[in-house]
């Protein structure tokens, strides 16, 4: 068994985003939509967004962002689980290594619908869309 055949290569993943990003953090979560969830040194937990090509704060530390969570709307909001819901419900399932992708992003446009949302590989989507940003 080579452990690395279960690994996330995070290093490669955010190399397209390494401009955007805080010089030390920790990849904490990533959701459906590859929005990644990190954690800074100073325990703060801020997300990159991939839709919108941003990073901001959604806490001071793990625990403020979990009590968040709980707060109408937040999840919704942070993990996009509705329309994640009517993605499964439409048979549009991920594989391991793939993420859902907006055929065309808000600022050109697009729209939070199904028929927006493709599934691609968790890689390719991370860069084209890190370059996109970057642009």
């Amino acid at each position: 068994m080579n452990l690395r055949d279960y690994l996330i290569n995070w290093p490669a993943v955010v190399a397209s985003w390494h401009w955007l990003l805080p010089s030390e953090f920790t990849v904490w979560m990533m959701n459906r939509f590859e929005d990644l969830l990190l954690k800074t040194r100073d325990g703060k937990i801020h997300r990159l967004a991939l839709d919108g090509g941003a990073v901001t704060v959604l806490a001071e530390s793990k625990k403020q962002f979990c009590d968040k969570l709980d707060e109408p709307g937040i999840a919704n909001e942070w993990f996009l689980m509705p329309l994640v819901d009517k993605l499964v419900a439409a048979g549009k399932m991920l594989k391991q290594g793939e993420c859902y992708a907006l055929m065309q992003v808000p600022i050109v446009g697009g729209a939070y619908v199904v028929e927006n949302v493709t599934v691609g590989r968790v890689l390719i989507n991370m860069r084209r869309s890190g370059q996109f940003s970057k642009s």
